[in-house]
């Protein structure tokens, strides 16, 4: 089957064309996309260029494109226009393109979401009767929150939860306090909990249990991600009341159908509405209670793609907003110089899924990074995989050949002007143009970062389900070469962008992997290998998170607490592709057989156990608020690594419960050459006991029937 190249010319940067992902969304992969469809979904997210008062906290722009004139990018949410009218629009900086513009990003909102008030008006707040001394404000940004659980409440069934915003529930003019979705205060909850006896119907009552109604009703579930991340960071037992006082809550939870993008592009968004939303209710609980209260915010929300630098748009926006936060200087009482504002991110799972790869540059010259890409059959959604290189890299070319067709090379034809993006799309060779089963594009530079990138968007290998006529692509290996002349020292880096959706999503298929022959997967005894070698391109170290690079963002990774050994899928750092190294680990899995950490479900009373480092993250935002007087005398980096070493020194003293095995590959003649990585690339500071305040036990606070509350205190 033949294969035809359409081109198509981007745009100049900051515009409105640069995201591959955007542009595919709306365009070329708008008919795979079937909860993003244009016309199902009312809004838009559109990057407008408007005045910035560079002081203002509140604020929700793209610091790093602030130009002279005092001007950056916003995002706002409108109502879907007329394409036709939409070509139309000349927005600054961007050459004109035809059709959609690509970071205009489809909104997964239902039409009663969005405040259109004109307004946004500041809630109120009164402490509440019972408050400890040394009050901290624990913040989680998730999905499927039960905040009605039992676990959040004192034992008077007053509730810890001081806010809580749900993205994608239907706004009430009457409380139009967030720009969309719905907020519930403190008494609002306490309201729904004095009302009802049924947990179940304080769930329907807060729209968390509505499967009429809601986008993704996760919190109807036995289970959830963010209810199992909010007991590990601030759950108690009733018995605990002295220390849970102490720990006041916040929750946001994110969009449901937000959740089917891996690449960030959407999500990310509203993960960055989170972050600022969190730190106003902070500053007005401060305001209030008359001095400054320490913020520590979860987020274990990842990505696999990105830069690994810490100049993701994303990280940017995060770091910006919690640096005007520390140096605010209205709190009625004069703050210490930094105010404590701290974001916990993780690993991430991905150290053995194959989905990073690297190459260095031995010399000065041309160096090419061949990447073969699995794609994997019967995949109703679409997969990417993203290469960066370095800013001066020059004479990019990228070969690409698909399972069914002949190679295409010399991509681009010319490289582009310094800002511009370019685009093609890889046609089925019927010569519509709606038959486009994959998009490359090129980013020179990566929005004003120091990096390129290089993104390959494929169409989804099966489209049965999809209510279209559109081909698939086709599954199998499908090699990728990129080409690029750089300094020596300098690496190319590529990531293929996860797929995995949160707990109690349905399975929409896989990303695929990186299938390397000369990357060994197994040691000699036959176990996973944790090396790097030196002839694969396939690389385990540089697994880290692409939204866990911030510069001052904590990353916790996880260990098995039975015999205090990595977890396997705890991801790692790279010398390759970034400097930022996970500040320390807390455990993840209670054995290697037995996967997870102890915590809470939906209802009261019933447990869960979660896996993965999003299971370790919370643990650490836990530690941290529970000394908060340390953390104000010492920092947070400083306390999390006094406690690691605490715990080296207990774990130093006891006995090995299981042999070191044999590492050497398995059937490998010759042996592969292991790279030697340093310990500190995957631990950090080196491993934290959890033993004090475990967060649930294996016992119920009160008699439970069929996961819903039979009596009340």
């Amino acid at each position: 089957m033949t294969r035809n190249l359409n081109w198509e010319i981007g745009g100049t940067h900051p515009s409105t064309s640069s995201d591959p992902y955007g542009h595919w969304t709306r365009v070329s992969g708008k008919d795979f996309l079937v909860d993003f469809r244009p016309g199902k979904k009312p809004y838009r997210i559109v990057l407008e260029r408007q005045e910035i008062d560079r002081s203002d906290p509140d604020k929700l722009y793209l610091p790093f494109a602030a130009i002279l004139d005092g001007k950056s990018l916003v995002p706002v949410i409108q109502r879907e226009v007329d394409v036709k009218a939409e070509a139309e629009t000349r927005l600054p900086r961007a050459e004109p393109t035809p059709g959609v513009d690509g970071t205009i990003f489809p909104v997964p909102l239902p039409e009663s979401t969005l405040n259109e008030t004109g307004t946004i008006a500041d809630p109120k707040w009164c402490p509440p009767a019972r408050c400890g001394k040394t009050p901290a404000i624990v913040a989680v940004i998730d999905d499927g929150i039960a905040f009605p659980n039992r676990r959040f409440q004192l034992p008077d069934s007053e509730s810890r939860v001081e806010y809580a915003w749900i993205q994608d529930a239907p706004f009430d003019r009457k409380r139009n306090t967030v720009p969309f979705g719905r907020e519930y205060r403190r008494d609002e909850i306490d309201t729904v909990l004095a009302e009802h006896e049924e947990e179940d119907d304080i769930l329907r009552e807060f729209g968390l249990a509505d499967l009429l109604h809601a986008q993704q009703p996760s919190a109807f579930k036995h289970a959830s991600h963010g209810t199992a991340v909010l007991d590990l960071a601030g759950g108690y037992d009733l018995s605990q009341a002295e220390i849970a006082e102490n720990v006041r809550l916040i929750t946001v939870q994110l969009p449901g159908i937000a959740n089917w993008d891996g690449s960030g592009s959407v999500l990310g968004w509203f993960v960055a509405w989170g972050v600022q939303y969190i730190l106003q209710r902070a500053r007005l609980i401060e305001k209030e209670l008359g001095m400054p209260v320490p913020v520590f915010i979860n987020l274990s929300y990842g990505l696999s793609g990105g830069p690994h630098d810490g100049t993701h748009w994303l990280e940017l926006i995060v770091e910006h907003l919690l640096e005007n936060h520390r140096k605010r200087s209205d709190c009625p009482e004069p703050p210490k110089p930094d105010r404590i504002a701290e974001l916990v991110t993780v690993t991430g799972n991905d150290f053995l899924r194959r989905r990073h790869a690297s190459i260095k540059a031995a010399s000065k010259g041309s160096v090419t990074l061949d990447l073969p890409w699995r794609v994997p059959p019967g995949d109703p959604s679409s997969s990417a995989l993203e290469v960066w290189l370095p800013a001066d890299a020059t004479g990019i070319q990228v070969d690409v050949t698909s399972p069914s067709g002949p190679p295409l090379t010399a991509w681009p034809p010319q490289q582009p002007d310094p800002g511009a993006v370019l685009r093609s799309d890889l046609c089925d060779g019927s010569k519509d143009p709606q038959n486009v089963i994959a998009q490359l594009s090129l980013e020179d530079p990566y929005w004003a970062g120091p990096k390129k990138r290089v993104t390959l968007i494929v169409a989804p290998t099966d489209t049965d389900i999809l209510d279209t006529q559109r081909p698939p692509a086709p599954s199998g290996l499908w090699q990728i070469a990129v080409t690029a002349t750089v300094k020596k020292g300098q690496s190319l880096t590529a990531w293929v962008q996860r797929e995995e959706l949160p707990l109690g999503y349905p399975n929409r298929g896989g990303s695929g992997y990186l299938d390397d022959p000369e990357n060994p997967r197994f040691t000699s005894p036959g176990d996973w290998s944790e090396h790097d070698y030196h002839d694969a391109v396939v690389r385990r170290f540089g697994s880290l998170s692409g939204t866990a690079t911030g510069y001052t963002s904590l990353v916790i990774g996880g260990y098995r607490d039975g015999d205090r050994r990595l977890a396997l899928y705890s991801g790692a750092s790279s010398p390759e592709t970034t400097t930022k190294l996970p500040t320390a680990l807390l455990p993840s899995d209670c054995s290697r057989v037995l996967a997870g950490i102890l915590t809470t479900g939906n209802r009261s009373g019933a447990t869960f156990s979660l896996t993965g480092t999003s299971a370790a993250g919370p643990l650490a935002v836990r530690m941290l608020a529970e000394r908060v007087g340390k953390v104000e005398n010492k920092g947070a980096i400083k306390v999390l690594a006094d406690l690691a070493a605490a715990g080296e020194k207990v774990i130093g003293g006891e006995p090995k419960w299981a042999p070191n095995l044999d590492t050497r590959p398995a059937d490998r003649h010759p042996i592969p050459r292991p790279v030697t990585r340093g310990p500190e690339l995957r631990a950090g500071e080196a491993r934290i006991l959890f033993k004090e305040n475990t967060p649930t036990k294996y016992r119920l606070d009160r008699p439970v029937t069929r996961g819903r509350i039979t009596e009340r205190d």
